[in-house]
């Protein structure tokens, strides 16, 4: 791509890219968080800054990676558009602030940055919100929580932690614990 191609592509897409959070599809399943910094390492991107949004009924997935300037945002849109993750290549696109508060909304977080900070809780067979609740609190009681939210539809929770490193201790030593007859899975957001 010649400079002035990518220069005018820039200006067009900086107008875009005020958020500065870059919405990432096409990306394969088996991604982890570490495939996307490495993917916008050089944009500073820390894994706190990868937040996964949802996953399509045809095995990829979307990320919202975030916290660049504008520059940096509109500078990865053409420099890393078509990259390869896995055995696909990725789209990119200009995240708005509408998108990011729906996406926010959808997952129960008042910023996307919460995401490092939270898990979801997934294997739940009871369904009554009251008892989940509780059950929840009870059982995350000691590491920091700050919020949780239960999903009937889905019969998951989510859960935020006041501390990333409180995320971390929980998953590492409560995946796989009985909650009433629930043998629960706990999963990164």
């Amino acid at each position: 791509m010649t400079s002035v191609n990518r220069a005018g592509q820039l200006s067009k897409l900086l107008k875009n890219a005020a958020t500065g959070y870059t919405k990432v599809g096409n990306v394969p399943a088996t991604a982890t968080r570490a495939d996307l910094v490495n993917l916008f390492s050089k944009y500073g991107v820390q894994g706190s800054d990868c937040l996964k949004t949802m996953r399509s009924r045809f095995g990829s997935e979307e990320w919202i990676v975030g916290r660049l300037d504008e520059k940096s945002a509109a500078a990865s849109l053409v420099d890393l558009q078509g990259a390869m993750i896995g055995s696909q290549k990725v789209r990119l696109s200009p995240t708005t602030d509408q998108e990011l508060e729906q996406i926010a909304g959808s997952q129960g977080l008042v910023d996307p940055d919460a995401a490092s900070r939270s898990l979801f809780v997934k294997g739940l067979k009871q369904v009554d919100p009251a008892s989940i609740n509780r059950q929840m609190r009870e059982l995350f009681e000691g590491y920091s929580l700050e919020r949780l939210s239960y999903d009937s539809d889905r019969k998951t929770v989510l859960i935020i932690f006041a501390f990333e490193k409180q995320a971390q201790v929980a998953h590492r030593q409560l995946n796989g614990s009985y909650v009433g007859p629930s043998m629960i899975r706990l999963e990164e957001v």
